[in-house]
């Protein structure tokens, strides 16, 4: 028989935050942000709230006249929508919206959100970085409420929900792989140090400030100029002097060792989405600040060098280039005899030629991952 209950509230360790999508790119932040929680024990949501911590907003209180129950090992999501044609295909039950906005994060702006009950935190993450279209999601190993305050349990979702988005909302994690600890990378199942590259030999070599669709279309090129491998984890991807909320920190290249051979190319771009970042090849990393059309810089940073409060500085700035202005559509190359030098080179505006060859879908011009091709 059916009939009126008290709410069974969980206690802290009964609900733990396992997920969370701070960064769609099927769809807008507005309605595709979500994050999920699993339950440890029979609990009930109703009078729980959604929240961000230090926000001068309230919690958003979840309520319904039935109860919001899960019981033992069942998941739950709270989203921005509850329609599946605008939040990306979220699987359905959703069990609560929120209005407060998810934030990438950063070293100097961390993102966060948490579950209370009154006063009581019933669970709590933070991040320091996240990539766009993928889901930041707890390894199934370290599925309760004390290891998910570690950041490196977390890793980049894989799996494919809904419009195209990864993470596995409302279903078990996918496991992480081998989680490397600070200053470490997965080498094919083996942790080793990264290698960090040495002096003048990271070069850039290629910047797109200004594309025909921004920001999603921004790009910029290294190379390995040096005589030996380095490995681009552990890079900070930056604009000098940024104090932009969310993005004054640098993005950090995490994952699996990524390593750049002597002569060999990267590219780092402001979406991995080929559909919207103009055709670009597989970039080796995201970035989460917007490159200036004008007036602008972009650097290569270690960001353990870097302070932690805005402005952010770097003592350690492997490579970095400046432009005054720029073109609609033409990437700023550096000319192909001055990569081979040192990262001096770049710093003169003479060295610098604009693209001529169009890429990708044919929109943009220059050579991303490639020798430059300009005079």
């Amino acid at each position: 028989t059916s009939g009126m209950r008290p709410v069974v509230p969980p206690n802290p360790g009964d609900l733990v935050i396992t997920e969370v999508m701070p960064s769609p790119a099927k769809v807008s932040d507005t309605a595709g942000e979500w994050f999920e929680v699993l339950a440890k024990n029979p609990v009930d949501l109703n009078g729980l709230g959604l929240d961000r911590a230090g926000d001068s907003a309230a919690p958003v209180t979840l309520s319904s006249s039935s109860c919001i129950h899960l019981d033992a090992g069942q998941y739950a999501v709270f989203a921005k929508s509850t329609d599946m044609a605008m939040n990306g295909g979220i699987p359905t039950p959703i069990a609560g919206t929120f209005t407060f906005s998810l934030v990438g994060g950063s070293a100097a702006t961390p993102g966060d959100v948490q579950i209370v009950s009154g006063a009581t935190v019933i669970d709590a993450i933070t991040w320091t970085s996240s990539r766009s279209g993928k889901a930041l999601q707890l390894d199934p190993d370290f599925a309760d409420a004390t290891a998910n305050d570690e950041p490196t349990n977390f890793c980049d979702a894989t799996a494919t929900y809904g419009m195209g988005d990864l993470g596995t909302p409302n279903a078990a994690n996918t496991q992480c792989g081998m989680i490397a600890p600070s200053g470490m990378c997965d080498d094919n199942g083996t942790l080793r140090p990264i290698v960090k590259p040495a002096a003048n030999a990271l070069v850039i070599t290629e910047v797109m400030p200004n594309p025909k669709t921004e920001p999603a279309q921004e790009w910029f090129e290294i190379t390995n100029a040096g005589t030996a491998a380095f490995d681009l984890n552990g890079l900070g991807l930056d604009r000098s002097g940024d104090t932009t909320p969310n993005m004054g920190a640098p993005s950090v290249v995490s994952g699996p060792c990524k390593s750049l051979a002597p002569g060999g190319y990267a590219i780092f771009a402001k979406s991995a989405d080929a559909a919207t970042n103009g055709g670009l090849p597989t970039p080796d990393a995201t970035f989460a600040m917007s490159l200036l059309n004008s007036a602008g810089d972009v650097q290569v940073v270690d960001p353990t060098s870097c302070t932690t409060v805005a402005p952010v500085t770097c003592t350690t700035i492997y490579d970095r280039v400046s432009w005054t202005t720029s073109v609609d559509g033409e990437s700023k190359q550096v000319k192909p005899g001055a990569t081979t030098t040192t990262p001096t080179a770049n710093d003169d505006p003479a060295n610098f030629c604009p693209g001529i060859a169009p890429y990708g879908d044919m929109m943009n011009k220059g050579t991303p991952k490639a020798v430059n091709a300009c005079m």
